[in-house]
């Protein structure tokens, strides 16, 4: 049963008070703040984790770009050996073969 000794006014102020109470302990303030932190951790997270990979990422493709180079240079210098080498031979097929006789002679009385 209800409790009829109070007056309407008390049950009133009664509830204002429980009112009061429940909004004091409204936890919206408190997610929003949470949630706030929370972006912005996230956030820096994002960004050390950015700054963490992308430094060896540059370093590594500047890496990449250099022995690319080196490769072409290489190649560029093998190519030039080879067609004095044929311009050698074209000109001096004779001592060619006769350094190509040599050179396997020697070989193969070393591999013997």
């Amino acid at each position: 049963m209800a409790d009829t000794t109070k007056s309407p006014s008390s049950e009133v102020d009664e509830l204002r008070n429980q009112l009061d109470e429940l909004r004091a302990a409204d936890p919206a303030p408190a997610l929003a703040d949470a949630k706030q932190r929370a972006a912005a951790a996230v956030s820096s997270a994002a960004a050390t984790v950015t700054e963490a990979v992308a430094t060896p990422i540059r370093q590594g493709a500047e890496q990449v770009r250099g022995a690319v180079a080196g490769a072409r240079r290489t190649a560029a210098k093998v190519d030039a050996q080879r067609e004095s080498l044929s311009q050698q031979i074209r000109y001096q097929p004779f001592m060619a073969l006769g350094v190509a006789s040599m050179v396997g002679y020697v070989f193969g009385r070393i591999v013997r």
